[in-house]
């Protein structure tokens, strides 16, 4: 099954709400080290993966006197090279939830959006990784479509956002603060060491790098199941695009497993408690549920539009879902100076994207 350019704009559509706003139902909780919630969401996205098999797979029922009624499944074809790209994609996941915690939902994902749709871009444009270069009609108006999402996605990085921990200190006066006497007698307030045990700056300069190496790993995690492909661009089962998400997100689940059982053991051995949290189970897996079909559609956009236009569509997207969200409901952005420079980013967005549409044909 080919997918049209239609069909892949829309799916591409469905990405971006998707990404943006899959981290939004465990916003009012605390994720705490967020290996528990990495867990639980990446269980949730193969449970996507799930279905979409069975909706996928070849059934015919027959009546055998034995037997009695039998129904028989014939399943896509598993491909373990396809896995290394869920390996790629959990590791990078791994660092997400910290890196939020660190310099907030809107800042995270809208830098590693950038290094995202980088490197995906040049994986298609280029031909990284043993990957077929794609064909683009206008190679010029791609270019300069690309690199307006750069300076669009740039100017994101001049937006102030305030992180969780900026929210609760407002509202109670108490976070991360607390007042001290020094040696004259004269009190004052002093910053505590934040999350993961370390300063403001320190904790902005390590969100900053874990959003860019997820970024990194979030750019390549089509490329293995993208291989595969075009080796079997021919074949009417093994060239299917959707035949290769369960594959996938069999290596979400099993290197998120193998993620988590080291952070148990590795919390044991140091004599604490895994940071498991009950309240996290539902909003986790829900949005685990979304990024799962965000990511079905972004497989889709792939086929049908190409790594060198869905990538800088789908990745440059969700950073303004998620600054909506920021700024309507959670009050994360706000400020004359702030809303200037993201109308400015997004009429930049705009005619990148219009840009990068124009040059496929």
């Amino acid at each position: 099954m080919a997918f049209s350019a239609p069909v892949g704009y829309v799916c591409a559509l469905g990405a971006v709400v998707g990404f943006g706003s899959n981290f939004i139902p465990v916003k009012k909780y605390d994720t705490g080290d967020g290996m528990f919630y990495q867990f639980v969401m990446c269980c949730a996205v193969m449970c996507c993966a799930l279905v979409l098999n069975l909706i996928m797979s070849d059934s015919s029922v027959a009546f055998s006197k034995d037997a009695g009624l039998v129904v028989a499944l014939k399943s896509p074809p598993f491909v373990p090279l396809a896995m290394l790209g869920g390996f790629i994609w959990a590791s990078g996941n791994v660092m997400s939830v910290p890196c939020i915690n660190f310099i907030g939902m809107s800042l995270g994902l809208l830098i590693w959006g950038a290094t995202n749709m980088v490197v995906g871009w040049a994986s298609g444009r280029y031909g990284l990784f043993g990957l077929n270069k794609d064909a683009i009609a206008n190679p010029a108006l791609n270019y300069v479509g690309v690199a307006l999402v750069l300076v669009c996605l740039g100017l994101f990085t001049r937006v102030e956002t305030k992180t969780r921990a900026d929210l609760l200190r407002e509202a109670d006066g108490s976070l991360d603060e607390t007042l001290l006497v020094d040696e004259a007698g004269d009190a004052k307030v002093v910053e505590k060491p934040g999350l993961f045990g370390v300063g403001t700056n320190a904790r902005r300069t390590a969100g900053i790098a874990m959003a860019v190496v997820s970024g990194v790993f979030y750019g390549s995690n089509f490329d293995p199941p993208q291989y595969v492909i075009e080796r079997h661009a021919d074949d009417d089962v093994r060239g299917q695009v959707l035949n290769y998400v369960f594959s996938h997100f069999t290596g979400i689940l099993l290197t998120s497993s193998f993620y988590f059982a080291a952070y148990c053991a590795f919390k044991v051995c140091r004599g604490d408690a895994p940071d498991v949290r009950r309240e996290l189970v539902g909003p986790a897996f829900l949005s685990g549920l979304i990024w799962g079909l965000s990511d079905i559609c972004w497989f889709v956009a792939n086929e049908a539009l190409s790594f060198s236009v869905s990538f800088p569509l789908v990745t440059s997207g969700p950073g303004f879902v998620a600054a909506a969200w920021g700024i309507f409901v959670y009050g994360e952005i706000s400020g004359a100076a702030n809303f200037r420079v993201l109308g400015l980013a997004f009429v930049i967005l705009v005619v990148a994207c219009a840009l990068i549409v124009v040059s496929k044909n």
